[in-house]
């Protein structure tokens, strides 16, 4: 399945490594385009890097063959894909239309606007307008993303962290959480349910998921 024609421009991602003789080099073992999952309604997401510990070993080259087992794995791992013993950094592209699910990942999220737009809403109610260059730092909260646009993609760029287990919330211990995609109101414009209406539906990796789900974290 090939990434419909959109105007998101090419990006390269480089690894760099050591020579025998020690010397910086670029790895010549990861090609400049990294590996990318598509899925059914044609958002895209790019998996750029991940480690597996923290802090990470270099030693034996232990974080790039960490990398190697998620790269190998790519074509199954769900939509909102985390590292929880380490960090993941991804490229998520969304399609003109696209609206994710209102969910919680267990992580610490920097996301940074590349292209286009995108809308962050809250389960408050709350919705802010991210564009191009604006910076979100997403706290464990319920979230879904949604590209207003009819005809512009919008292109995030997302550095995902694990948390603390246990983290609690007025004496509950918080959980990934993943309800249905926000619903349209009269005007067409997605809103973000309720807490008290909306009903977990699936799970990451389901075929839901993978079939609903427009943004990466």
């Amino acid at each position: 399945m090939a990434l419909p024609t959109n105007n998101l421009p090419q990006y390269s991602r480089y690894i760099t490594a050591h020579d025998s003789n020690g010397l910086s080099i670029f790895s010549p073992a990861y090609d400049p385009s990294a590996p990318k999952r598509l899925y059914p309604n044609n958002s895209a997401f790019h998996l750029d890097y991940t480690t597996s510990s923290t802090p990470v070993s270099f030693t034996s080259n232990a974080d790039l063959k960490a990398y190697d087992s998620d790269v190998a794995r790519c074509e199954s791992l769900a939509p909102y894909f985390t590292a929880p013993n380490g960090s993941a950094i991804r490229h998520a592209d969304t399609p003109p239309g696209g609206v994710s699910p209102m969910h919680r990942t267990l992580t610490l999220d920097y996301g940074i606007v590349l292209e286009g737009e995108i809308d962050l809403m809250l389960d408050s109610g709350e919705v802010r307008n991210l564009k191009r260059g604006d910076t979100i730092i997403q706290r464990g909260t319920m979230h879904a993303w949604r590209n207003r646009s009819e005809t512009e993609w919008a292109r995030m760029l997302f550095i995902i962290l694990p948390i603390e287990e246990g983290w609690e919330m007025n004496g509950q211990v918080m959980k990934e959480e993943f309800r249905a995609p926000p619903v349209k109101n009269e005007r067409g414009d997605a809103n973000p349910p309720s807490n008290t209406d909306a009903k977990p539906t699936f799970s990451p990796g389901s075929a839901d998921a993978t079939t609903q789900a427009t943004s990466g974290a």
